[in-house]
């Protein structure tokens, strides 16, 4: 089998609810190796009831007619994609987790509630795309690579921003303690000031009882004398 866009590595993708069996969306490329989606169906229908999607979350199925069947289950639903036995695995659970991650985003909640396949049409955009892109092998690392650089850019930039929040933290304590140093300052310089005026009262009391003591002592030598005279 050869490795062009043209050939049908990928072939049908589906999302199903745990809760009652039924598929939301699928999708099958364009040739799909020429299988009919009823065969794809049937497969996804046995999967789901099979009880396998509850012993495992994640696991790749072979079938002679179909090829291969990768499934992992997140939550209420379970993804899978049908692949040519040849495809590899990894690749085939590296499309489940793209998958995973736009259908979650978008349409977690509603796909909850709605019929049988309703959601085929809103999700053909990004499952389309997704097909089409892991369906050249010689593109899947690249995109891999790719995406593995572009998260941990990301990763850095979280980190990044994280000290800067913990810098941010650390000024806004900073700030606080000199806010609470210049009200300690004010308290000093009030009580300081206060200290000074007591203090000055108390020495103009002394003063004054000097003063009266001196004036009374004086009195208490000018009379006696003025009386002998």
């Amino acid at each position: 089998m050869g490795r062009n866009s043209g050939e049908d590595h990928v072939r049908y993708v589906s999302i199903a609810r745990q809760l009652d069996l039924l598929p939301v969306a699928e999708y099958k490329i364009p040739n799909g190796g020429k299988i009919p989606t009823v065969m794809f169906e049937d497969r996804v229908d046995k999967i789901m009831r099979s009880g396998k999607v509850r012993e495992t979350s994640r696991l790749t199925v072979l079938d002679n007619e179909v090829g291969s069947i990768h499934f992992e289950s997140e939550g209420d639903y379970v993804f899978l994609v049908f692949t040519a036995s040849s495809y590899p695995q990894r690749a085939a659970f590296k499309l489940l987790g793209e998958i995973k991650k736009e259908y979650l985003n978008l349409y977690e909640k509603e796909g909850l509630t709605t019929q049988p396949l309703e959601l085929s049409e809103a999700c053909g955009p990004f499952l389309r795309q997704l097909c089409a892109e892991f369906n050249v092998l010689h593109n899947v690392d690249q995109l891999t690579e790719t995406k593995d650089l572009v998260e941990e850019v990301k990763g850095q930039m979280q980190e990044n921003l994280e000290a800067a929040v913990n810098r941010g933290e650390r000024l806004d304590d900073l700030l606080v303690q000199a806010e609470n140093l210049n009200t300690e300052a004010g308290a000093f310089r009030d009580t300081t000031s206060s200290a000074k005026t007591k203090f000055w009262k108390q020495n103009m009391k002394l003063l004054i009882i000097i003063a009266v003591l001196v004036v009374i002592l004086i009195l208490a030598i000018v009379i006696p004398l003025a009386t002998r005279n």
